[in-house]
């Protein structure tokens, strides 16, 4: 579509230029002066384009091929991350080991840096999808604001003694916690969702739903 644009627009310009440059025709002979020009122009920019479409068309793509590619390394990367920190999902909570945390905020680094190659907006909202599903996981493991979880003791992050060695890496903390953060320039899709109508509402009451119907009419 973009290049039928961009076609029409340099022929329109072309018949443009050659009318400025001859004068507007003004007799039989002028005009067919003018139809002779442009059927020399005309063909050598049709096949321009054509090239010019056959190569945006393979371009577009290797890029899409590229981009799916990196999808599948950003994903399998947070999924690498999860299966490190939870033991294989053998286990509900976090534990204090520094290279389980090192190695998990790692792996989500490697994801961070395989997600900014992808430039196909489509493959891309596909990734912000998957990558949602898994940050929910982690939340969900980590329970971040839930009291007595693994955030809320010093003691599961410094070290049990001086000069154990067994604290925890700042870094990888950080990485980790903010991976499991709504990320503040990500609008929730839920928000475009609609709302029962009060129709709708009401089909719930006859269909014997009767809690949903008191929760949505309070």
């Amino acid at each position: 579509m973009k290049v039928v644009l961009l076609f029409f627009l340099a022929a329109a310009i072309t018949v443009l230029g050659v009318v400025m440059y001859l004068g507007l025709p003004s007799s039989s002979e002028d005009w067919e002066n003018l139809i002779e020009i442009l059927f020399k122009i005309i063909p050598s920019e049709i096949s321009f384009f054509s090239l010019l479409g056959v190569w945006l068309i393979r371009k577009e793509d290797q890029n899409k091929t590229n981009s799916e590619a990196y999808l599948k390394y950003a994903i399998l990367a947070i999924e690498r991350a999860y299966n490190v920190i939870s033991d294989n999902e053998t286990r509900d909570s976090p534990v204090k080991d520094r290279l389980e945390w090192l190695t998990c905020g790692r792996w989500l680094v490697v994801s961070n840096k395989f997600s900014k190659k992808i430039t196909d907006e489509n493959v891309y909202e596909i990734f912000e999808d998957e990558q949602e599903f898994w940050r929910i996981k982690f939340y969900n493991f980590f329970k971040p604001h839930e009291l007595g979880g693994f955030s809320q003791s010093i003691s599961n992050f410094q070290e049990d003694r001086v000069g154990s060695g067994n604290s925890l890496d700042s870094k990888s903390v950080t990485t980790i916690y903010k991976f499991i953060e709504w990320p503040e320039d990500r609008a929730d899709p839920i928000d475009d969702q609609e709302l029962y109508t009060e129709e709708e509402v009401e089909q719930l009451n006859r269909l014997g739903k009767v809690g949903l119907y008191q929760y949505l009419k309070r």
